[in-house]
């Protein structure tokens, strides 16, 4: 017997099936929890991208609404100048 395996035999450090698979559980658990946080994160940012395009898409109209407003005053505009001169 050499010294490493003394020293594990004598402070019940000896590997085993059930010890092995109590740690893959437990890292298991801990990805989890990782995942489920990263879930919410990732949710709350879609919610916040969500809102964004939504004030984007208004704010988009209504520059087109003006654009198109612009043009009609400037349609009328060149239609009364033609008529006075």
């Amino acid at each position: 017997m050499n010294i490493i395996t003394t020293i594990r035999t004598l402070l019940g450090l000896v590997p085993s099936t059930e010890k092995a698979i109590a740690g893959f559980n437990k890292a298991a658990a801990k990805l989890e929890a990782v995942v489920a946080h990263e879930a919410t994160v990732i949710d709350a940012l879609a919610g916040k991208i969500e809102k964004l395009e939504d004030s984007i898409a208004s704010t988009a109209a209504a520059r087109l609404d003006a654009f198109a407003r612009r043009d009609r005053a400037k349609t009328i505009a060149d239609r009364v100048a033609a008529l006075i001169g």
